[in-house]
């Protein structure tokens, strides 16, 4: 039953094949393949060199019917690994350095002990998470609670 309510790409599927999505400030281009949908209500995992599987089992979790899974779509190189994590306050003054230096492909798990660089608690609010990488500049909002 549709709901009137929702909008239209809420109620049916949304194929996305051929659809391209390419990374800030780079030349990478991924193109999804033809087929690929996503079911009303539904999420798209993009994963870089990582399965399901070890997805799922990484995070304690498995994955609905309502989840479109992929991994690696088009490229060689795959989705730009992050090489940096920072946070930031809403003033967007530097709060905390996470990450310095790429990773190894696949999930990876960042904490943030509510800390500044100077190792000092910061305030309860919502900060800023700034991710990095060759091609990925992306932005998280979190919220800092004690």
């Amino acid at each position: 039953m549709k709901d009137a309510g929702l909008p239209l790409c809420a109620q049916t599927p949304v194929d996305i094949g051929g659809w391209q999505l390419r990374q800030l400030n780079s030349t990478q281009t991924e193109t999804f393949p033809a087929g690929t949908t996503i079911q009303p209500g539904g999420y798209l995992i993009l994963a870089r060199f990582t399965s399901k599987a070890a997805f799922e089992s990484y995070y304690g979790v498995t994955l609905g019917s309502n989840v479109t899974y992929l991994t690696h779509v088009s490229s060689a190189t795959g989705v730009p690994q992050i090489n940096g994590g920072e946070i930031f306050d809403l003033r967007g003054q530097h709060v905390r350095t996470l990450l310095r230096g790429a990773r190894e492909a696949g999930p990876q798990r960042v904490t943030w002990d509510g800390r500044g660089d100077d190792g000092r608690g910061v305030a309860s609010g919502v900060y800023l998470v700034r991710a990095t990488g060759a091609g990925l500049l992306e932005f998280a909002k979190v919220a800092l609670t004690k």
